[in-house]
């Protein structure tokens, strides 16, 4: 399990507003978020977990207040923990959904 820090772009709404044009730069409306956590699977859902208890490990209740974000939105995760080995490389390849050595 690693301590990462995941990218990922959420969804927006907005209410008692009209849309924005159809030419209009909806980059302005993007909502980037960051969540900081241990990244507990990476599969359909990215679910990092941001409350873990060592002591209770092997009991299947060592952690909660978790995430899950959908795949398709991550847009980055980086290990929290730089090495000179692994400098600032992604902690997963996004297209693979493989952690790195």
């Amino acid at each position: 399990m690693k301590l990462a820090i995941v990218e990922w772009e959420d969804i927006v709404g907005v209410t008692h507003q009209p849309l924005p044009r159809h030419d209009a730069n909806l980059k302005e409306w993007q909502l980037v978020k960051q969540t900081i956590g241990y990244v507990i699977e990476f599969a359909e859902y990215l679910v990092v977990v941001t409350d873990y208890d060592v002591t209770h490990q092997g009991s299947g209740y060592c952690h909660n207040d978790y995430t899950m974000i959908p795949r398709g939105v991550v847009r980055s995760v980086h290990d929290l923990y730089m090495t000179e080995e692994h400098g600032d490389r992604p902690l997963y390849d996004l297209d693979e959904g493989q952690a790195r050595d």
